[in-house]
């Protein structure tokens, strides 16, 4: 009978300590936040079609090339920012997802009009080829500054009549 306690005594221990060394997994769910990566963090960098070829060591300088160029190419002042003579400069984040698709993250500016018409800009880019992380697809943060500045020969027509 005094052997009995022990033995149950023991038992208790022998489930609690096998209980405590289970390592609990949790599924994730669907409303978490995808994994996000700076890009000059990430292993395998996104990048444009045209950089397919380029060294990994000429990875940055080819994508940022192929970012100005984008934007060169569809940059159009907005009208209205014009004639208000506006000028500024536009801070945008945006995510290269998993699909090499474009979403905006953060934009500041000065003027709401200036930060449209980059928020367009960036929106509009190609589809990337999508970044790694250990051979996974993954989602690439990337910020970029848009400056809207008055070209030098600008005249206003609505300034120069009322001078007149």
């Amino acid at each position: 009978m005094k052997l009995l306690p022990k033995i149950l005594l023991v038992l208790c221990l022998a489930v609690v300590a096998n209980s405590y060394a289970q390592e609990e997994i949790v599924a994730p769910s669907d409303d978490e936040k995808p994994v996000e990566i700076p890009y000059f963090i990430i292993e395998e960098k996104p990048m444009f079609e045209a950089c397919k070829e380029v060294p990994n060591d000429k990875q940055y300088q080819c994508f940022k090339e192929q970012l100005d160029k984008h934007v060169k190419i569809h940059f159009k002042y907005p009208p209205e920012a014009l004639a208000q003579e506006i000028q500024g400069k536009v801070a945008i984040a945006f995510r290269i997802n998993t699909d090499g698709t474009v979403s905006i993250i953060g934009k500041r500016a000065a003027n709401k009009i200036l930060e449209e018409e980059a928020v367009f800009l960036i929106r509009s880019l190609p589809c990337f080829i999508p970044g790694k992380m250990r051979g996974v697809p993954t989602a690439v943060t990337y910020a970029y500054f848009i400056n809207f500045k008055l070209p030098d020969d600008y005249n206003n027509p609505q300034i120069s009549k009322s001078a007149n």
